[in-house]
């Protein structure tokens, strides 16, 4: 079982998490009762329908102005909508279960979008990389196919976001080049003191 997830059970301080217990005793009972703990995770992490009166759909799921807008622009008036909790620990230590939500053209076609409205196209990874929500000093705990309805499938834990590596690549160069600016510099600089010690001679 994830650490962050063994955590998660015992904080009886979890921004966006339904009351399960003033204790962590009380908390790892309710879970108990509720079933295994890979079944309470992915239970906790599944996709959850916002449409009306269907199956297996979630009860007040809210899009604000922002996310319908994004659901819209992607797949239009006849978007299917799914609404995802990852888990996440910020660098702070405080602990969230973040909502997301997944917008589904009728083929299948699938964006994850995110609280501000930004739309996510390629997965995890493009999330990771482009949020304006997370650090990388946070941690998250989500699917690794995080668009998948209602999303079986591995598990995994991960920072919240990642630096690009073209930024380290160009700074490596700048680096490399400041270096060999300066040992140019200091070769000139010697080479014109032999230069002129040799005149002076």
């Amino acid at each position: 079982m994830s650490e962050l997830f063994r955590e998660y059970m015992e904080s009886t301080d979890v921004e966006g998490d339904v009351f399960r217990g003033a204790t962590s005793e009380d908390r790892l009972a309710q879970f108990a009762a509720e079933g295994s703990p890979s079944q309470v995770l992915a239970e906790m992490l599944a996709a959850y329908s916002c449409g009306d009166g269907l199956e297996g759909a979630r009860i007040g799921c809210e899009l604000d102005g922002a996310v319908s807008k994004a659901v819209e622009d992607f797949a239009g008036p006849a978007a299917e909508v799914y609404e995802r909790d990852i888990l996440v620990k910020h660098g702070s230590g405080q602990l969230e279960l973040m909502t997301l939500w997944v917008a589904r053209k009728p083929d299948g076609a699938s964006e994850l979008v995110d609280s501000e409205g930004n739309r996510y196209s390629a997965g995890l990874d493009d999330f990771r990389q482009h949020n304006e929500l997370l650090g990388a000093d946070d941690q998250i705990l989500a699917p690794r196919n995080i668009t998948a309805v209602p999303g079986e499938g591995e598990i995994v834990a991960v920072s919240g976001h990642m630096t690009p590596r073209w930024v380290w690549i160009v700074g490596g160069i700048g680096i490399v080049v400041v270096v060999g600016g300066a040992a140019f510099l200091l070769l000139r600089l010697r080479r014109d003191r032999a230069f002129s010690k040799s005149l002076g001679d």
